[in-house]
């Protein structure tokens, strides 16, 4: 009697020692003793998406603030360079 992949994957890890590498390879994620499906894993890759591209938004924000006050301060240098 032939195991699929797919009922290989329903037993509890206590049932079936898992391969690490196997799933590695494959991209599957293990929550307690369930592969994630497809749409759980797209939806895990979306939201991590979602948190890069917000944290590269707050990371452009904080640069312009930077810049902003890094050229505030020149200017604040040069005035108090001509009053001397």
């Amino acid at each position: 009697m032939a195991i699929t992949k797919r009922a290989a994957a329903r037993n509890t890890v206590e049932e079936r020692p898992v391969d690490q590498n196997d799933e590695q390879a494959n991209g599957f994620q293990r929550r307690g003793s369930e592969d994630l499906d497809l749409s759980q894993a797209v939806r895990v890759l979306m939201e991590k998406l979602k948190i890069t591209d917000e944290t590269q938004k707050s990371m452009r924000d904080n640069q312009r603030t930077l810049e902003t006050q890094l050229e505030m301060a020149r200017l604040e240098n040069e005035i108090l360079k001509s009053r001397m």
